[in-house]
């Protein structure tokens, strides 16, 4: 009996392989034998998430303290989304110094140079492209550099769309350096403060 012609045999492997991947790929998303139930935390962890509301609050008054004082701007989204790790999860790596400042870092220059690109040979390019671009390779250098701070990716989106020239970037990177630094300093001093506690694990 024929096996059937190299196009058919080609053909069912191509649908057995697809089925498989399928199959597997469905497992993946739809079995999770280790999802915690929904809701409230637990009693012990009460007093130490009224710490990181405290610490959360430090942190960002801090910085905006700094911000009214010298009419400089440095109250921005993304470390809104710092201060969840550094009061929250202060023990992860995604939260050590230098992943976040770093990550804050390197993601602004990335973003700045897919501007600068951006503005000056392709003027005409959809902005949306130039934001995916930006998150994207920030994503890629923090991954290979092992400093990856996930508020970052917000920080390359930011400078995708705020800066055109040399001279914006400079006043688009220093503020969020120097607010970088402050929460990194407040979450240093706080969070040594509270027993159990320790930050940085390391440097």
């Amino acid at each position: 009996m024929s096996a059937g012609s190299p196009s058919e045999r080609a053909q069912k492997k191509n649908t057995s392989f697809l089925r498989e991947f399928l199959k597997a790929y469905a497992l993946k998303v739809g079995r999770n034998d280790r999802a915690p139930p929904i809701k409230m935390t637990a009693k012990g962890q009460i007093i130490p998430s009224f710490a990181s509301l405290a610490g959360a609050l430090t942190g960002i008054i801090a910085v905006g303290l700094v911000a009214s004082h010298f009419s400089f701007p440095i109250l921005i989204a993304p470390l809104g989304a710092s201060v969840v790790l550094l009061f929250s999860v202060y023990d992860s790596p995604l939260a050590q110094p230098r992943n976040t400042i770093l990550g804050h870092l390197m993601a602004g220059l990335i973003g700045a140079a897919v501007a600068i690109l951006h503005v000056t040979y392709f003027a005409n390019g959809e902005k949306y492209v130039l934001e995916a671009i930006s998150v994207a390779v920030s994503i890629f250098a923090m991954q290979i550099l092992r400093v990856t701070h996930p508020p970052a990716g917000a920080t390359a989106f930011l400078a995708s769309t705020a800066i055109t020239d040399v001279e914006s970037l400079i006043g688009f990177l220093i503020p969020v350096i120097v607010g970088v630094l402050i929460l990194v300093a407040v979450a240093i001093a706080f969070n040594n403060m509270i027993p159990k506690r320790r930050y940085p694990v390391y440097w």
